[in-house]
Protein backbone atom coordinates (compact mmCIF):
# COMPACT_ATOMS: atom_id res chain seq x y z
CA UNK A 1 0.00 0.00 0.00
CA UNK A 2 1.61 3.11 -1.21
CA UNK A 3 1.15 6.17 1.92
CA UNK A 4 -0.16 9.39 -0.44
CA UNK A 5 1.91 12.41 -0.55
CA UNK A 6 -0.27 13.97 2.16
CA UNK A 7 0.47 11.85 4.64
CA UNK A 8 4.62 12.61 4.72
CA UNK A 9 3.65 16.26 4.63
CA UNK A 10 1.48 15.53 7.73
CA UNK A 11 4.51 13.23 9.68
CA UNK A 12 6.80 16.03 8.71
CA UNK A 13 4.79 18.63 10.36
CA UNK A 14 3.36 16.93 13.60
CA UNK A 15 4.52 19.35 16.83
CA UNK A 16 4.56 22.18 15.01
CA UNK A 17 1.27 23.78 16.40
CA UNK A 18 2.89 23.37 19.77
CA UNK A 19 6.17 24.86 19.04
CA UNK A 20 4.96 27.76 16.99
CA UNK A 21 2.75 28.41 20.03
CA UNK A 22 5.59 28.13 22.71
CA UNK A 23 7.26 30.24 20.32
CA UNK A 24 4.69 32.94 20.43
CA UNK A 25 3.31 32.78 24.37
CA UNK A 26 6.20 34.77 25.49
CA UNK A 27 5.70 37.60 22.98
CA UNK A 28 1.98 36.88 23.55
CA UNK A 29 2.40 37.85 27.47
CA UNK A 30 4.63 40.49 26.61
CA UNK A 31 1.85 42.71 24.18
CA UNK A 32 -0.88 41.83 26.90
CA UNK A 33 0.95 43.29 30.08
CA UNK A 34 1.82 46.43 28.07
CA UNK A 35 -1.67 46.56 26.78
CA UNK A 36 -2.74 46.52 30.74
CA UNK A 37 0.25 49.04 31.87
CA UNK A 38 -0.54 51.63 29.21
CA UNK A 39 -4.51 51.68 29.84
CA UNK A 40 -3.97 51.96 33.32
CA UNK A 41 -1.79 55.05 33.50
CA UNK A 42 -4.32 56.53 30.98
CA UNK A 43 -6.81 56.15 33.78
CA UNK A 44 -4.77 57.09 36.44
CA UNK A 45 -4.30 60.23 34.10
CA UNK A 46 -8.07 60.55 33.64
CA UNK A 47 -8.16 60.40 37.50
CA UNK A 48 -5.28 62.54 38.06
CA UNK A 49 -7.39 65.19 35.39
CA UNK A 50 -10.61 64.61 37.13
CA UNK A 51 -9.70 65.22 40.53
CA UNK A 52 -7.96 68.73 39.54
CA UNK A 53 -10.65 69.64 37.77
CA UNK A 54 -13.01 69.41 40.67
CA UNK A 55 -10.56 71.01 42.86
CA UNK A 56 -10.52 73.76 40.77
CA UNK A 57 -14.82 73.68 40.70
CA UNK A 58 -14.77 74.23 44.47
CA UNK A 59 -12.32 77.45 44.35
CA UNK A 60 -13.92 79.33 41.61
CA UNK A 61 -18.03 78.08 43.24
CA UNK A 62 -17.79 81.37 45.72
CA UNK A 63 -15.63 83.72 46.55
CA UNK A 64 -15.06 82.80 50.27
CA UNK A 65 -13.58 79.43 48.74
CA UNK A 66 -10.99 82.11 46.28
CA UNK A 67 -8.11 81.40 48.74
CA UNK A 68 -9.21 78.05 50.87
CA UNK A 69 -6.58 76.03 49.34
CA UNK A 70 -7.45 73.25 51.75
CA UNK A 71 -10.65 72.94 50.55
CA UNK A 72 -9.65 72.84 47.09
CA UNK A 73 -7.61 69.78 47.89
CA UNK A 74 -10.04 68.43 49.86
CA UNK A 75 -11.88 68.37 47.00
CA UNK A 76 -9.95 66.66 44.77
CA UNK A 77 -8.78 64.02 46.83
CA UNK A 78 -12.72 63.37 47.29
CA UNK A 79 -12.83 63.29 43.55
CA UNK A 80 -9.65 60.51 43.65
CA UNK A 81 -11.18 58.57 46.33
CA UNK A 82 -7.70 59.12 48.34
CA UNK A 83 -7.28 57.20 51.27
CA UNK A 84 -4.57 57.52 54.33
CA UNK A 85 -3.59 54.06 53.67
CA UNK A 86 -2.67 51.41 51.66
CA UNK A 87 -2.52 47.72 52.12
CA UNK A 88 -0.16 48.01 55.21
CA UNK A 89 1.54 50.86 54.41
CA UNK A 90 0.26 54.28 55.16
CA UNK A 91 0.78 57.94 55.24
CA UNK A 92 0.08 60.63 58.01
CA UNK A 93 -2.17 62.94 56.51
CA UNK A 94 -4.41 65.31 57.93
CA UNK A 95 -7.29 66.85 56.19
CA UNK A 96 -7.38 69.89 57.37
CA UNK A 97 -3.56 70.34 56.23
CA UNK A 98 -2.19 71.77 52.96
CA UNK A 99 0.15 69.72 50.48
CA UNK A 100 -1.00 66.04 51.66
CA UNK A 101 0.18 62.98 50.15
CA UNK A 102 -2.33 60.46 50.02
CA UNK A 103 -2.96 57.05 48.16
CA UNK A 104 -5.19 55.87 44.91
CA UNK A 105 -4.28 52.40 45.16
CA UNK A 106 -2.04 49.76 45.39
CA UNK A 107 0.95 52.22 46.66
CA UNK A 108 0.37 54.32 44.33
CA UNK A 109 0.53 57.93 46.13
CA UNK A 110 -1.48 60.97 45.09
CA UNK A 111 -0.90 64.89 45.82
CA UNK A 112 -2.61 68.07 44.93
CA UNK A 113 -1.46 71.11 45.72
CA UNK A 114 -4.19 74.72 45.18
CA UNK A 115 -3.09 78.07 44.65
CA UNK A 116 -4.21 81.54 43.45
CA UNK A 117 -3.35 84.62 41.83
CA UNK A 118 -5.13 87.62 39.94
CA UNK A 119 -4.11 89.16 36.21
CA UNK A 120 -5.54 92.84 34.99
CA UNK A 121 -7.69 93.25 31.92
CA UNK A 122 -4.63 93.11 29.76
CA UNK A 123 -3.42 90.03 31.66
CA UNK A 124 -0.57 91.18 33.55
CA UNK A 125 -0.22 89.07 36.77
CA UNK A 126 -1.53 92.12 40.21
CA UNK A 127 -2.09 92.13 43.96
CA UNK A 128 -5.68 90.75 44.24
CA UNK A 129 -6.14 93.73 46.03
CA UNK A 130 -6.59 96.09 43.39
CA UNK A 131 -9.88 96.92 41.08
CA UNK A 132 -10.31 95.58 38.05
CA UNK A 133 -9.02 92.06 38.26
CA UNK A 134 -9.83 88.88 37.54
CA UNK A 135 -9.08 85.95 40.18
CA UNK A 136 -7.57 82.16 39.11
CA UNK A 137 -7.49 79.02 40.95
CA UNK A 138 -4.59 76.90 39.98
CA UNK A 139 -5.17 73.02 41.02
CA UNK A 140 -2.10 70.62 40.55
CA UNK A 141 -2.41 67.13 40.91
CA UNK A 142 0.10 64.52 41.00
CA UNK A 143 -0.08 60.65 40.87
CA UNK A 144 3.07 58.09 40.99
CA UNK A 145 2.13 54.86 39.13
CA UNK A 146 4.05 51.66 39.65
CA UNK A 147 4.83 50.15 36.13
CA UNK A 148 3.98 46.38 36.00
CA UNK A 149 6.77 45.68 33.94
CA UNK A 150 9.60 48.36 33.63
CA UNK A 151 9.65 49.43 29.80
CA UNK A 152 12.89 50.55 28.28
CA UNK A 153 12.56 54.66 27.84
CA UNK A 154 9.93 55.02 31.03
CA UNK A 155 10.79 55.70 34.15
CA UNK A 156 9.50 53.62 36.97
CA UNK A 157 8.17 54.77 39.17
CA UNK A 158 6.05 56.64 36.34
CA UNK A 159 4.75 60.37 37.54
CA UNK A 160 1.41 61.11 36.18
CA UNK A 161 -0.04 64.71 36.83
CA UNK A 162 -3.30 66.88 35.80
CA UNK A 163 -3.94 70.98 36.16
CA UNK A 164 -6.74 72.54 36.15
CA UNK A 165 -6.87 76.36 35.77
CA UNK A 166 -10.20 77.94 36.05
CA UNK A 167 -11.42 82.15 36.40
CA UNK A 168 -13.63 83.18 39.50
CA UNK A 169 -17.14 84.88 38.54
Amino acid sequence: MMKSRFGKTRERQRGNALLEAGLMAPVMFLLLSAVIDFGRAFYYTDMAASAARAGAQYGIQSPANFNNYVGMEIAALNDANASCTSGGSSVSCDPTQSSQQTYVGSNMTFSTTASSYCKDTSGKAVACASGDVRGYVKVMTSITYNLLLPWPGLPNPLRIGGAAIMRTQ
